[in-house]
């Protein structure tokens, strides 16, 4: 009996038609070689080898075994999308470090958590893994490898046509589907490879995600053609890990850079950070020159979609930036050309930075500026500044002011939709929140000034020169983030009421010491005296910065260098105070100087004459705006901008009751304050006070609106669209009058106003509740 089951188990196999060697063929057949898989593809080779097949559109990308173990940087943007939804060209996603790894027959992709720092001489640094978890973004089977085994191929597809790398549709609660466009679920069969394309140093895959929702509740504005079906496209790119000298430059709270947080787990300081400045690497062609070209040039395009003659303008603000960059030592360091009609490149190339414009139905900004960096170091890579048509033109983006009852200040929130990333951003959780409306409130007080101008008598001449040099300010402070530069919300008070319209003085200078604040248009009193409306040069604190960002030093000599330049932190044209600290909120910060919309050393005498300028001008608009012929839609623009002015002016003032002034200096530093919180002069606080009451709060303060201009506030009629007017369509200037004085109120009555009056009364505050 012992051989009759090997015996049964034969005639089972030959009866069966199967045999063991069968097993083999199988496999074999079911195994292609990686020539057979790759024989109907087109190759797009690069950092990473693309196959894509002809017939089926199917993509592979190809690992090498020098591959595995290796770090990338994986950076994912915006090349088309939906504003409303946060999702626009040229808004940067996030970047993030990936390690490329065998996992037997897999391919895995690893993001690693770059947010802390091992001194490597601490012998805690052998345990730099413990409790940091990385993640493992995509998992996928090899497909095929080649005969030598030296390279391995895995589907692209299932990579890059999900949400593995970057994710798109933003995380939203049940309850906040109503009334709102959402993004359906992604769709298999629509979801698609746009393009592929490859470079020794990257490789870019662009993707149409379409999203689909059978029955959407909101069908979201003019710019989204069908709800059911929405497409946001974006490209991916894997970039070979930089490979070079560059050293990264630690943070200082004295001054302002974007930076990547990192914290230092080896330090027993009590503020362990050790956040990355971000900054792009520049390096003198002569190391020994005071002064020397750099080995590779920070270097613009302007992309053809631009209008012509804006580009010579847009071209000096770029370059406007030079002079800044001599004061680190670099000559020659920003250099700005225009993309040819015949490139072979585009905007989505990352190996380019581009200055680039569009006209959005529903533009999201002005203009906007981001980079993306090295995790790993903060040295920036690449960057792109986006400019919308409607910029220059007399449209405003917020025309509601006349409609509104709950008294929220224009512009004190990001753009439609942005907020809701924040969760789960990566950029936003490394970085902190970033986002600029400097175009916004630009263009909104360029509207404003073009106003104040026409009812004064301006020539055409002053208008293209308002024009020109707004348009000059927004390119530099925009270029001014690409450099690594946050806002400074402090730098208006550098000249006095004087000063500020001394061309002579604000031609070297610029009219505040920053690019990077947020201001009005300065307008004089007196139009032969008129100085720059706007800065059309980097100030003092730029220069500054930008030293501070990237005067070249050793590992040896970065301390002693990089700490004589901060020293110079209390001189006053270097104060500085960003997002973190600004007062544009009502209850937040506590600095009143720290603000937007505010200019001159004397923030609330500019307050009084900028209300007292509003009045004088309303009598006189309607005689302006608009052309005969026309609707009377461009007077109500006009009168929407001035009263934006005037509910900014009275926010200036307030924020100056119970208010404080921070000092940021290290202690014992030379000129420092006595000590870090300064309350504002009991006198200060009574004059902002008592203006208030005069323009915002008196039974006349609003008297100076012509009754006759109030009906002809009309807007041009379109359709339907009215039913958008809260049911009608005539102004309601009760509302924008309780706007304004609301506004004011929900800051002076605020709970951390009125704390801050009771507390600072312990050191210092004169001026009681």
């Amino acid at each position: 009996m012992k051989h009759r089951l090997p015996a049964l188990l034969c005639a089972l196999f030959f009866f069966s038609g199967f045999s063991p060697a069968d097993d083999e063929d199988k496999k074999d057949k079911d195994e292609k070689s990686f020539a057979d898989v790759v024989k109907n593809c087109d190759l797009k080779d690069g950092l990473f080898n693309l196959y894509q097949d002809r017939d089926d559109g199917t993509v592979y990308l190809a690992v090498t075994n020098e591959q595995l173990d290796s770090e990338y940087i994986h950076f994912a943007y915006v090349l088309d999308g939906v504003p409303s939804l946060g999702l626009f060209r040229g808004n940067f996603l996030w970047e993030q470090v990936l390690t490329v790894r065998r996992h037997f027959d897999r391919i895995e992709f690893v993001a690693q958590n770059t947010g802390f720092y091992f001194d490597p001489k601490n012998a805690i640094s052998k345990a730099a893994e413990a409790n940091i978890s990385p993640a493992v973004l995509a998992s996928q089977e090899i497909v095929a490898t080649t005969e030598d085994k030296t390279t391995h191929l895995i589907k692209a597809d299932d990579l890059f046509l999900k949400e593995f790398f970057a994710q798109v549709k933003r995380a939203t609660k049940d309850d906040d589907k109503k009334d709102r466009l959402v993004l359906g679920d992604l769709s298999e069969d629509r979801t698609r490879f746009r393009e592929l394309r490859n470079y020794p140093e990257n490789s870019l895959l662009r993707v149409d995600y379409v999203y689909e929702n059978a029955r959407p509740k909101e069908w979201g504005e003019d710019d989204v053609t069908d709800a059911r079906y929405i497409t946001i496209a974006v490209q991916h790119a894997l970039i070979a890990m930089p490979e070079n000298d560059y050293l990264p430059r630690i943070e200082d709270p004295r001054v302002g850079y974007f930076t990547t947080k990192n914290t230092d787990l080896t330090s027993a300081r009590s503020a362990n950070y050790r956040d990355l400045v971000h900054r792009w690497h520049l390096k003198k062609k002569n190391p020994d020159a005071e002064k020397s070209d750099p080995v590779e040039p920070i270097t613009w395009w302007i992309e053809n979609t631009t209008p012509e003659e804006l580009r010579e303008t847009i071209k000096k603000g770029v370059e406007a930036w030079n002079p800044a960059f001599e004061s680190a030592g670099f000559t020659n360091a920003v250099v700005c050309k225009v993309q040819p009609d015949d490139a072979d490149w585009d905007a989505g190339d990352i190996r380019y930075n581009l200055l680039r414009w569009t006209s959005s139905p529903d533009p999201p900004f002005g203009g906007y500026g981001p980079s993306f960096v090295n995790p790993r170091t903060g040295q920036i890579i690449g960057a792109d500044i986006m400019l919308e048509y409607v910029f220059l033109t007399n449209r405003i983006r917020l025309r509601e002011l006349l409609q509104k009852t709950e008294g929220a200040a224009p512009f004190v929130k990001p753009p439609a939709g942005y907020e809701d990333r924040f969760p789960f951003n990566l950029r936003n959780r490394q970085r902190g929140m970033q986002f600029c409306e400097a175009s916004g409130f630009l263009h909104e007080n360029t509207v404003a000034a073009q106003a104040i101008l026409a009812v004064g008598g301006a020539s055409e001449i002053e208008m293209e020169e308002l024009i020109e040099e707004a348009l000059i300010d927004l390119i530099l402070h925009e270029v001014g983030h690409t450099l690594g530069l946050n806002h400074n919300f402090l730098a208006s008070t550098l000249h006095s009421p004087d000063q500020i319209h001394d061309k002579k003085v604000t031609g070297k200078l610029g009219v505040i010491s920053s690019v990077m604040d947020y201001t009005p248009a300065n307008i004089s009193r007196d139009r032969d005296k008129q100085g720059h409306y706007f800065s059309v040069v980097p100030g003092p604190y730029d220069h500054w910065a930008i030293r501070f960002g990237y005067t070249e030093t050793t590992p040896e000599t970065e301390s002693e260098v990089i700490g004589n330049i901060l020293a110079e932190s209390t001189k006053p044209e270097h104060a500085f105070g960003n997002d973190a600290d600004d007062m544009r909120s009502a209850g937040r910060g506590i600095d009143p100087r720290i603000m937007t919309n505010d200019l001159t050393s004397d923030p609330i005498g500019h307050a009084i004459d900028s209300m007292e300028r509003v009045r004088e001008t309303m009598d006189g608009l309607a005689e302006k705006f608009p052309a005969k012929g026309d609707t009377w839609h461009e007077l109500r623009n006009a009168f929407t901008s001035l009263m934006r002015t005037y509910d900014r002016s009275a926010q200036t003032l307030t924020r100056y009751v119970g208010g404080v002034q921070i000092d940021r200096s290290v202690v014992g530093q030379n000129g420092a304050a006595p000590a870090p919180f300064q309350p504002i002069p009991a006198a200060e606080q009574k004059r902002a006070a008592e203006a208030l009451e005069k323009f915002v709060f008196a039974p006349d303060a609003f008297s100076f609106i012509p009754a006759d201009l109030i009906a002809r506030l009309q807007l041009q009629r379109r359709g339907f669209e009215h039913f958008d007017l809260d049911a009608n369509e005539d102004p309601k200037i009760h509302s924008a009058v309780a706007s304004i004085q609301s506004s004011a109120l929900n800051h002076l009555l605020h709970k951390n106003t009125l704390q801050r009056m009771v507390d600072s009364d312990l050191y210092g505050n004169d001026y009681e509740l």
